[in-house]
Order: C-alpha cells, then structure tokens, then sequence
C-alpha cells in the first residue's frame, strides 16, 4: 500500500510518542476536572523541561545554586541523576492519547486511574487486575491502597496521594534463590535487594492511581492546588494560610503537593521517568538527608526552578520568597 508523506509522518510521530491517558474511571469527576487533570500533567511535563534550562542556563546563579544545594548537597553527581530522571520525564507527551492498548502496549506507556476500577476486591486481599498482583492483607502496599481509596482517611500527616507502579516485576526464581543462599550463610550481613532483581516487562505499561481523597480535597473542597500558578504561589506566601498547614510543613511543600508537583513526583517513578523511590518527603527532610534517587527530590527540583523562572526562590526553611532585582 502507498502512503503519502503527510500519514508517513503522522505514524512516525505516533510510534515514537510517550503515551499516557486517562482511564475512562476519571470521567465520573466530570468534564472540568478531567481538564484539570490533563492541564496538570501538562504542567508537570513543562516543569521538568524548565527545571533542565534553568539549570543549564544558570548554573551560576545564587539562587539556583542556594537551591539545588538544598535539595542535592554538594554530591554532582545527584544533580547529574537528576538532570536525567528529569530528561525522561519531559518525554511524555502533554496530552493524553487515549488510542492504546492491548496488546499494543509499551513498557514507557502510562496508565492513569483516579478510582480503584483496575483493582479486585477480596476478603483477603486486593489484586491489581492489569499487573495480576496481589496485595495481601496487612501489608504495607495493602495498607497504602486503602488510604488511597478510604472515604474519609484520617488525617495524620502521613497520606498516600498517589501510587504509581512501573512496568517492571522482580524475577522471583533469581531473587529467591538469592535469599536461600543468603540464609544458608547464617543470615550475615545484608540480606539480597530485591531491587537488584527488577526486570522490565516491555508489552505492559506503567500505571498511577491518583488518590479519590486527595482528588476530592483538589476539585470539591479546594484544599490543594492544580498548578503552580500566580494565584497559588501568592497564598502559599500568606501567613493566614500558613497557619493552617501541618507544622512538619513548609510553603514549597503545599506546592510540591498541587495536583502538577503530584503529577510530577509520580512521573519520575515511571520506567520512562527514572524509576525513583519514596526514601522521604518534604523540604525540611531533603536538606537533612539528601537523599538519591528520590520522587519527592525530583519534584521539589521542579517547583523549585518553576519558580524560579516565574520570579521567586526558595530557602532553606522552605519559603517562597520573591527575587529582589
């Protein structure tokens, strides 16, 4: 069959897109919302690409400098990560594309829910239908998806937002052999990570599920953020609303939090994102530890050049301050 050029580079540009759509479940919050949602990922993509030339077309200022030390230390080399985790974010297209699926599917593909539709519920336990993975009851993974989707959590500082799981498993028979020898050892030293036997699965796609708390608390009760935008960063720097904040809390962090910073610290625990892990949160805690390879890192580095390049700065206690010119 002939194609002319035009369709030629039309399916170029489809094969080699980052695909990510919104499951059907997030229609139920309506056709406002679901606009929302795809402004925010818009907006989560856009501040990875800002974030790589503020730092590369900056990389003397103080601000910037004063910043990234926060986040990073003096270790480059977790700048250089973060650079390239950040890279792989802005891959993702900036809008969805709802024209995938079985088994067409790809290991850099995303998947959002924002219900639990792609779980079964058991007595026992709960299985994640696309990846056929059980979360047995009691565990910690069980334990986060019941927050997740609870009807009203309680409220302790410590709340699940969204869980992504890539499009990786861990090879169970290597692993598992790994740990008998480990124990036919006495149990010395540490025992095999099982990080170390993750394996990529390259026809299933990653997939996020956005908290229905948290998603309630950002589009009916206007608690949380969308974007990063003028309107929010002016309240974050009211001290009547700082007051209403956790005290573990700072500025940054409710921004960190907006449905872009989520959307943000999600993507780069993707295949195609990084694969990051949780090792800690907040802006207080990243300028303890400097942790590496972590989701909330990346994303406080994104609002933090965010806002940088829209006029503001971030210090060491997390407030959002203007830049006096």
């Amino acid at each position: 069959m002939k194609l002319n050029r035009f369709v030629i580079l039309s399916l170029v540009d489809i094969c080699m897109a980052q695909r990510w759509k919104l499951d059907r479940g997030c229609d139920h919050w309506g056709a406002a919302n679901k606009e929302k949602l795809k402004v925010a990922f818009r907006e989560a993509v856009t501040m990875a690409g800002t974030a790589l030339d503020v730092l590369n077309k900056n990389p003397g200022d103080q601000k910037v400098q004063k910043m990234v030390k926060h986040i990073f230390g003096d270790d480059e080399k977790l700048v250089k990560e973060a650079k390239e985790i950040l890279g792989g974010v802005k891959k993702y297209d900036d809008q969805p594309n709802p024209y995938f699926d079985a088994p067409f599917w790809r290991n850099t593909d995303l998947i959002v829910y924002c219900d639990p539709s792609n779980y079964e519920e058991h007595p026992d336990k709960s299985t994640h239908k696309l990846f056929n993975l059980d979360l047995p009851k009691g565990s910690p993974h069980k334990k986060q998806h019941d927050v997740c989707f609870a009807a009203n959590p309680q409220r302790d500082g410590n709340l699940v937002m969204a869980i992504t799981l890539r499009s990786e498993g861990v090879d169970r028979k290597k692993y598992n052999a790994a740990i008998d020898e480990w124990k036919k050892k006495g149990s010395k030293g540490t025992a095999p990570d099982e990080r170390a036997y993750i394996v990529s699965r390259e026809d299933i796609p990653n997939t996020m599920d956005l908290c229905t708390w948290y998603l309630r608390d950002v589009f009916n009760t206007n608690a949380g953020f969308v974007t990063v935008d003028d309107a929010s960063i002016a309240k974050v720097q009211q001290k009547s609303f700082l007051d209403t904040i956790p005290k573990a809390e700072r500025a940054v962090d409710q921004l960190v939090q907006s449905l872009a910073g989520t959307f943000l610290h999600e993507l780069t625990h993707t295949y195609l994102g990084g694969r990051t892990f949780d090792y800690s949160y907040g802006w207080v805690n990243s300028g303890k530890h400097h942790p590496r390879n972590n989701a909330d890192s990346m994303a406080q580095l994104g609002v933090a050049m965010h806002l940088f390049k829209k006029g503001y700065w971030v210090d060491d206690d997390g407030n959002v301050k203007k830049i006096q010119k």
